[in-house]
């Protein structure tokens, strides 16, 4: 089997995998979906190519039917991304006036290129392989295929333009794969063939590979997948089946168990690759998880902190307010403004008086201790005889 032909399997191999990988991290996101199908559609692509440019394998006939279905399926492939880059990253789907506008003419074409002679007229073998016969009309076919590719570019730049940040960089990544792939595809299987040049035809369907990888990374990043686990999955599943295809194109009975058990050891290893990883990005999404509670549960505190030092703050000042007029009255008497007063009775006024300051230092302190809080206090330092603040403390809790 030559290398190129080899290559195509590959291709498509590679495109189904990541097809499937991508679909099954999140069956619900009409993104992955999309990029499922459309994946698969290029796996068909590929596996047509290596049919069609087989000569060994295909008579006239079966070489017309594979032909047809070669180009058919390119317009699966225009439409479904065309489809994507509308949903793209939005994950919303379309009003149904537009999906009409995007599927009706496809539909119509693809059963025209399967079923008529007007894409397709016949198929005939070359020193380079199978070769189409054009239609008349297939530069209709030409016009619509280059059409829905330019349209998604259109579309994705106008994308491209609108957004910021992570979008915008997963939009260009498939900017860049369309490009690539589009330009390659396009020149080798519509541009090139209209002059009568296939040499490079099966080239086309084999440059997909660079437009899947880019749009599933962009998937990817844009859904919060983990791109070590996919490329992971992806490396271990790929290996797998080539070791497993060198197992069936053994030779004789001992190159076979040797490549049978190359195969179970390597199968046996990635096994344990791809679980090693999924464990350590369990335990590090469980670490995500956890960073983020205790940031929200952090954030809650420092709310809880700030209610409770306003509420220091208005109680104290609503505090303060009847202590102050409660001093002010005591401090009339005292002061025989309203009339004398005995001795007996100036003292224990005097100690009400005292013990109402307290009350009055005490509501400060709770101040004080709003203002530390916040950043606002001011120290006013003096000294205090130890002697007076003994003395008081002994009478204020002395047994009455």
């Amino acid at each position: 089997m030559a290398i190129d032909n080899l290559f195509l399997i590959i291709v498509g191999i590679s495109n189904l995998i990541l097809g499937f990988l991508v679909y099954f991290n999140d069956k619900n996101s009409l993104i992955n979906r999309i990029f499922g199908i459309w994946a698969c559609s290029l796996f068909l692509w590929s596996i047509n190519a290596f049919l069609f440019y087989v000569p060994e394998y295909s008579s006239s006939s079966v070489s017309l039917i594979l032909g047809r279905f070669l180009y058919a399926t390119a317009i699966i492939i225009v439409v479904m991304l065309l489809y994507f880059v509308n949903i793209f990253p939005s994950n919303v789907n379309l009003k149904k006036l537009r999906l009409f506008l995007i599927f009706a003419p496809s539909a119509l074409l693809f059963l025209l290129t399967i079923g008529s002679d007007l894409i397709i007229q016949s198929a005939e073998l070359t020193i380079y392989g199978n070769k189409v016969i054009f239609g008349p009309l297939f530069i209709l076919y030409a016009f619509f295929i280059i059409g829905y590719v330019l349209s998604s570019v259109f579309i994705l730049t106008k994308k491209y333009r609108q957004n910021r940040g992570n979008i915008k960089v997963n939009i260009y990544y498939i900017l860049t794969g369309i490009a690539i792939s589009g330009f390659l595809g396009i020149m080798a299987n519509i541009i090139l063939p209209l002059f009568n040049i296939f040499d490079i035809a099966k080239f086309g369907s084999a440059s997909t590979v660079v437009l899947v990888f880019l749009v599933a990374y962009a998937v990817a990043k844009h859904n919060f997948m983990d791109i070590k686990v996919i490329g992971t999955e992806f490396f271990a599943i790929i290996l797998s089946f080539i070791l497993f295809v060198n197992v069936i194109l053994s030779g004789n009975f001992n190159d076979l168990i040797i490549k049978t058990v190359l195969f179970v050891a390597v199968a046996s290893i990635t096994f344990l690759l791809v679980k090693s990883v999924l464990k350590e990005v369990h335990t590090r999404r469980k670490l995500e998880e956890l960073t983020i509670k205790l940031r929200n549960a952090n954030e809650d505190l420092r709310k809880l902190d700030a209610a409770k030092s306003e509420f220091l703050s208005i109680a104290s000042h609503q505090l303060r307010t009847p202590l102050s007029i409660i001093k002010g009255y005591i401090s009339v008497i005292l002061e025989g403004d309203i009339g004398e007063i005995s001795g007996k009775q100036k003292d224990y006024l005097d100690k009400v008086y005292k013990s109402n300051e307290k009350l009055i230092m005490l509501v400060n302190d709770l101040l004080n201790l709003s203002r530390i809080e916040s950043g606002k206090i001011a120290y006013d330092f003096k000294p205090v005889s130890s002697i007076d603040l003994t003395e008081t403390i002994v009478e204020e809790l002395r047994p009455k």
